[in-house]
């Protein structure tokens, strides 16, 4: 994701100035940076405060997959919202709402698979730990 964004920001949202001025690009460490920031809070909403709950979260129902799913795409929106805000910072960036174009994708994948009483926290931990039928 950092390299993705990385070269999205150097390639699309860059502000091309006079010739007198100095070019500026991103540098990847930045890229990196922001993207390390964005995917800690993602880390912290989607798998440390669900940690706690997981037998509430993991039977099989529309209840429990609409609450895991509403978890994790605001896991993803905060993702999102923070590599934004990140690039925002940078003064020859314009545009940087762009990055912010997945979220609603995202949340109406995330709103399908709670139609369909798919729970993505039983996927996420079957990916990790392998015990879920």
């Amino acid at each position: 994701m950092a390299s993705a964004s990385w070269f999205l920001a150097n390639k699309y949202l860059r502000h091309y100035y006079s010739f007198h001025a100095a070019e500026q690009t991103v540098e990847w460490m930045y890229a990196f940076d922001i993207h390390c920031n964005g995917t800690l809070l993602a880390f912290l909403i989607s798998l440390v405060l669900q940690y706690p709950f997981l037998p509430l979260l993991l039977p099989k129902g529309y209840l429990p997959a609409i609450v895991c799913n509403t978890i994790n795409g605001v896991a993803v929106f905060y993702y999102f919202k923070l590599t934004m805000q990140g690039y925002n910072q940078l003064p020859f960036i314009e545009q940087a709402q762009y990055l912010f174009a997945p979220v609603p994708v995202l949340w109406l994948l995330l709103v399908v698979l709670s139609c369909l009483g798919i729970n993505s926290t039983r996927y996420l931990v079957y990916s990790f730990v392998g015990l879920l039928a």
